[in-house]
């Protein structure tokens, strides 16, 4: 993911500065046409729209945080935009994600219908049948998609340069954006001329953030390219690979060669089976004209507020 320690010979300062390049380039609204070649389903591209908008907000937030003094306190937004990052990744390179993201979200409502049924509390009760989505039926995906939908360690490991790397860095965020206990002893200092032996300290001890200020700007500039592969002529493509220069990482997250196989393999089942079932065309009929039809422009400007 990075060349180089994670967060390299950068400054605080000049990682501050990238991210907030990113932020200010990608957040403008612009008109743009969606490529059809990376879009197999309408929901596809607003989608990873959302994920990348809200990766590029948090670090926004990140930032300004930090400059208000803010350290540890930052980590639970850290933790976010760089897992929000990964999955609009992993959305933007894989045609199964959408369908098995919409399945586990099937899978959630019906757990939170089914607790509801089990609630002392009536209005829970009453309302389980009516949880929006909790009876809709599931889309067609592969059992790799499922997995990596639902657990994050899985949907690192298939993305490249990420794997298990990936994972790891998430599980060290994840110590200080639970209640863990090395998050409880940032607020403790161990002190031997009290009776206790511990202090209670009113702030947390000093925390530093430099890997996780680095992380927060990688995430944002590798969710910045998995909206901009998905459109056409990707128009910001030369502009994130000399961000990813300067902080000395991957410029993009792509699927793994086993996953995208896997992914192809399904596709040609999926026409295979297809074809089958069909009648044969007659000689001689044209291709639908749906076949060559132009994508669709799709305007930002409605949805994003200027920066």
């Amino acid at each position: 993911m990075t060349s180089g320690p994670v967060s390299g010979e950068l400054s605080i300062s000049e990682i501050v500065r990238i991210g907030r390049d990113l932020a200010d380039r990608l957040t403008r609204p612009d008109r743009v046409i969606v490529d059809p070649r990376r879009t197999p389903n309408p929901a596809h591209y607003p989608t990873v729209y959302g994920l990348t908008r809200h990766t590029l907000k948090c670090g926004a937030l990140v930032f300004d945080l930090y400059h208000l003094g803010w350290s540890v306190e930052i980590m639970p937004t850290v933790r976010l935009c760089y897992e929000t990052a990964l999955t609009a990744a992993w959305m933007s390179e894989s045609r199964e994600a959408l369908a098995a993201a919409l399945n586990q979200g099937i899978d959630k409502r019906r757990k939170i219908a089914a607790n509801m049924k089990a609630s002392l509390i009536t209005m829970f009760t009453e309302g389980a049948d009516s949880v929006a989505h909790s009876q809709d039926e599931h889309h067609d995906t592969i059992a790799d998609a499922t997995k990596q939908a639902r657990a994050f360690k899985e949907l690192c490991q298939a993305l490249a340069p990420a794997g298990i790397d990936a994972y790891v860095l998430y599980g060290v965020m994840s110590d200080f954006a639970h209640p863990s206990l090395p998050l409880s002893d940032q607020y403790l200092e161990l002190r031997a001329d009290l009776s206790a032996g511990v202090a209670l300290l009113p702030e947390s001890k000093p925390f530093e953030m430099d890997a996780w200020l680095f992380m927060t700007t990688a995430s944002m500039l590798w969710a910045g390219r998995a909206l901009d592969n998905m459109k056409a002529g990707s128009p910001d493509r030369t502009f994130l690979r000399e961000k990813a220069v300067e902080l000395g990482v991957a410029e993009q997250l792509t699927l793994t060669p086993a996953v995208r196989r896997a992914e192809y393999e399904a596709a040609r089942a999926r026409r295979d089976a297809k074809r089958k079932g069909k009648k044969p065309r007659h000689r001689g009929t044209a291709p639908s004209s749906s076949d060559a039809s132009d994508p669709d422009p799709v305007d930002e400007a409605s949805a994003a507020p200027s920066s």
